[in-house]
């Protein structure tokens, strides 16, 4: 089961250090936005910056570095194992790396920790977008329902109302079928949810996207079905009509079927396609982070800027695409990161 293993968890030891295999790429792969800025150094890079990565990304590592080099070649990236989010955080926040590669949103504690440590909270700047349905690549999330029902659609606000405690979108609870506009033999009863039980990389992914407004973070109901890892809910909802859960597009299983999703209750309602999260408008499609300090209202260490421009532009995109797994981030995606840097 190691091999299924999604990311945001443990895996083998030897990934820590190896980085974790890389599946075969998927037949369809996007192209480059043509939008995507060329890069153009705004400086010098010399000598080494020191980094880290999670386990799925050393190999797209090795390509920036080299790629990188072509433009500075008296400059190094030096980001070696061991491989993971926790590892990775805890070197940025002892002040042993000056950026972290992270594949998933950090950790309340690694939040907390580099508030204790610098004062204010990280920089977080997506550099990345994740896979469509890759094993354990960051594969988009998906909300299920059994096959049978017909639930096309679901807005952040319901899944905030069916989902929290907090409700930090407004709305009252949600608790049975109708409240979702399904009727017929589902009239009236309750929904039975599934979901990957907290701390989970998948659901703070979630939490954060749906849960949590502004600096209130949202709080999971307790009396949610949950299991310990995403792997079997897809199973869990094929077995019940009125189950409803979220997983990765890695683990759908015959006997449910995915529903649109939308940030605001008008739409737009886009479902989990390949195309839709290859273009980021899927609202549920992931995405990787540079992590970095920088003092508010100070300008972030040159040379970190400089690489983190880099792997924004068409270049350092171009090697998101060869490396085969990720998707590369559209034009306005990177707009959007790139103004995070300003």
């Amino acid at each position: 089961m190691s091999a299924l293993r999604p990311s945001g968890e443990s895996g083998p030891k030897e990934w820590a250090v190896s980085g974790r295999p890389l599946p075969e790429p998927e037949l369809l792969r996007p192209t480059l936005d043509p939008d995507l800025p060329a890069y153009e150094p705004r400086t010098r890079v010399d000598g080494t910056l020191r980094g880290t990565a999670t386990d799925v990304l050393p190999f797209l590592v090795a390509r920036w570095a080299a790629s990188f080099r072509r433009f500075h070649p008296n400059a190094r990236l030096d980001v070696p194992p061991p491989y993971g989010g926790g590892p990775g955080a805890k070197r940025l926040i002892e002040r042993d790396a000056d950026f972290s590669l992270q594949s998933r949103e950090l950790r309340p504690v690694d939040l907390a920790a580099f508030r204790d440590a610098f004062g204010h909270d990280p920089l977080l700047v997506p550099v990345g977008a994740g896979s469509w349905r890759h094993h354990g690549f960051l594969d988009a999330l998906t909300v299920i329902v059994h096959a049978t029902n017909p639930l096309e659609r679901i807005s952040y606000g319901q899944l905030d109302a069916l989902w929290s405690r907090t409700r930090n979108r407004g709305g009252a609870p949600i608790r049975t079928w109708d409240q979702l506009g399904v009727g017929g033999d589902r009239q009236g009863t309750p929904i039975h949810v599934w979901a990957p039980k907290p701390w989970n990389g998948y659901e703070e992914f979630v939490r954060q996207r749906v849960l949590s407004v502004g600096s209130a973070r949202g709080e999971w109901r307790e009396d949610l079905s949950f299991t310990d890892l995403v792997i079997p809910i897809a199973g869990h909802v094929a077995a019940d009509p009125l189950a409803l859960g979220y997983t990765g597009m890695a683990f759908l299983a015959d006997g449910v079927h995915s529903v649109a999703i939308a940030e605001a209750d008008d739409g737009p309602y886009v479902g989990p396609t390949q195309e839709a999260v290859a273009r980021g408008s899927y609202a549920f499609s992931r995405v990787f982070y540079l992590v970095a300090d920088r003092e508010p209202g100070a300008a972030l260490s040159a040379p970190v800027a400089e690489l983190t421009r880099f792997i924004l532009s068409r270049e350092g995109q171009r090697e998101v695409v060869e490396h085969g797994v990720f998707n590369p981030l559209r034009a306005d995606a990177v707009r959007r990161s790139l103004a995070l840097l300003d």
